[in-house]
């Protein structure tokens, strides 16, 4: 009951009834990050992650993630020579990611009890999320090349590129009636996604108490 509902009574007395559920999920993860700088004009990371979720299915419950990435200051060089444009960095990252957005009965099914189940009396239950023990993560990986530059001290512009293709999709898919009316939960299908962003941002105005 909340604040929402003023009266019960307008239902039938034999057919109040109330309910409830819970779940538990557990996740752990590990991680570890190295960087590198030489001189500010070379720059590298790593980055490696293992990730546990107990919503999936028994030998599907880890997963491991990784990513590197570099970037040049150009302009940091002795033979740079370009005044009027002040930054030019080069950069790049390849890596992976996952996805584990899903309910903690996706993989292990469930069933639900009710007395309109009842056999000679007995209240029955039914299978409600049929399980899907091969359920594992859903997968990213991602590809980034950029340019950041700066004109003067008026301009700056940052082009990207990024590819990213991620599979073992999350999707309810339809099965034989004789298992479920329902849908559940696999890993299926593909999808890319590819192009470029580009941001400017101008710098007109830069006083000691005005900027724009």
């Amino acid at each position: 009951m909340n604040d929402h509902i003023k009266e019960i009574n307008y239902a039938e007395k034999d057919t109040r009834t109330g309910g409830s559920s819970t779940s538990v999920s557990r996740t752990m993860s590990y991680f570890a990050r190295g960087t590198y700088s030489y001189d500010s004009r070379y720059y590298l990371s790593a980055n490696y992650r293992r990730d546990g979720n107990s919503s999936f299915g028994k030998y599907k419950r880890w997963a491991q993630f990784w990513s590197v990435g570099a970037s040049w200051n150009i302009h940091k060089e002795a033979f740079y020579d370009v005044d009027w444009l002040k930054v030019m960095k080069l950069k790049a990252t390849y890596g992976t990611s996952g996805n584990s957005r899903i309910d903690t009965s996706v993989a292990a099914g469930s069933y639900s009890y009710d007395d309109s189940y009842s056999y000679i009396g007995v209240t029955g239950a039914t299978l409600s999320t049929v399980p899907n023990p091969g359920l594992s993560w859903e997968t990213t990986r991602m590809i980034n090349f950029g340019l950041d530059a700066q004109i003067g001290r008026v301009l700056d512009i940052e082009v990207e590129y990024y590819n990213n293709v991620t599979k073992d999709l999350l999707s309810r898919i339809y099965v034989s009636r004789t298992i479920s009316d329902d849908r559940i939960y696999a890993n299926v299908g593909r999808i890319r996604n590819s192009g470029f962003e580009i941001n400017l941002t101008s710098h007109n105005i830069a006083r000691k108490d005005f900027e724009w």
